[in-house]
């Protein structure tokens, strides 16, 4: 009985040293991940030409999350854009159910500079799987259709979604009859920490618009672009 009883005892302080190992185990991933986080939006506006414009105006979508919060719009305006062109202005307009960049300049030329980034730093996890319902992407999104990741450029992972939407974009300038410009727009959304070794989550998010000869005035439909789920599975914690 004495024998029973010392190996019950002995099973029994095995399986507790066995939890209490997990238990410090999962505590040290959970707090080695959590320490080691770091999250960054990342947003570029760019505008190319062949030819110069001049007494330029766009108007251009601008990243929001599902609840209308902003962590890129709150940014703007605190003198941090890099790369903005000392003859560049711009400020937020709200038309209907977007929130756009406004942005004036007096011309644009084809050696540039044409193009600034706001960087959102921080310590909140960025949902890089499905940031269209849960984080930020470029509105409006129009007509989203999943689409085939091999047909569009950049980094993906094996795990990585890809999709094309409509959106749009107002362009006034004056130029040559035979211009060709490109507005573009580029968020990413990026996580990055450390457990054992350095990992990193991300999605990327663009709006492009191609204009050619005398489509120099007014709204134009915009294609987007949407690749989620690019590098490491993020931790539950």
């Amino acid at each position: 009985m004495d024998r029973i009883l010392k190996a019950a005892i002995s099973i029994f302080l095995v399986v507790l040293l066995i939890f209490s190992a997990i238990l410090v185990y999962n505590g040290y991933i959970r707090s080695s991940f959590h320490n080691s986080l770091e999250s960054t939006y990342s947003f570029t506006v760019s505008i190319s030409t062949d030819t110069p414009l001049t007494n330029a105006t766009f108007f251009v979508p601008l990243p929001i999350k599902p609840d209308g919060t902003s962590p890129v719009i709150s940014r703007m305006g605190l003198a941090d854009e890099k790369g903005l062109p000392e003859d560049w202005h711009y400020g937020i307009y709200v038309a209907g159910n977007a929130t756009l960049v406004k942005i004036t300049a007096p011309k644009v030329l084809p050696e540039g500079p044409s193009e600034f980034t706001i960087v959102v730093p921080g310590n909140t996890l960025i949902d890089t799987r499905d940031p269209l319902e849960n984080d930020m992407t470029i509105q409006p999104v129009q007509d989203l259709q999943a689409s085939d990741c091999s047909v569009l450029p950049g980094t993906k992972s094996a795990s990585s979604e890809c999709s094309l939407y409509l959106s749009v974009i107002y362009a006034d300038y004056n130029t040559t009859p035979d211009a060709k410009v490109l507005i573009h727009a580029d968020l990413q959304g990026k996580n990055r920490w450390n457990v054992f070794r350095s990992s990193s989550s991300q999605y990327t998010n663009s709006l492009s618009l191609t204009l050619l000869g005398n489509m120099n005035h007014g709204w134009f439909p915009a294609k987007g672009e949407l690749i989620t789920g690019i590098g490491d599975a993020v931790p539950a914690y």
